[in-house]
């Protein structure tokens, strides 16, 4: 792992430390709604991390069924809307295991 990514990862897990996030529910039926987290990071590092964290994820057509759970994040950069090279670290599949 690089130089960077320690730190990266660091800031990362104390930013969601920080939120307080915790729950448990079925992938099948729930999709992320996190809040994204935005970063300035190598472009080609980014797309190599993977990490399994806690999100909030709502139930397929209910909003108001969010329960906290295990979801597996990456890092998306060159956003719409955000300047070049910003990046999110973002939810994308709830009820992760490994990312792998």
């Amino acid at each position: 792992m690089s130089k960077l990514m320690v730190p990266l990862m660091a800031i990362l897990l104390l930013t969601f430390l920080n939120q307080g996030l915790v729950f448990l529910a079925s992938a099948d039926e729930y999709q992320p709604v996190n809040l994204i987290e935005y970063r300035h990071v190598d472009v080609k590092e980014a797309r190599q991390f993977q990490h399994c964290d806690k999100c909030q994820c709502c139930a397929v057509g209910n909003s108001t069924d969010c329960p906290m759970m295990s979801c597996c994040f990456v890092i998306d950069c060159n956003l719409p809307g955000k300047p070049f090279g910003t990046c999110a670290f973002v939810p994308k599949t709830c009820n992760c295991n490994a990312c792998g």
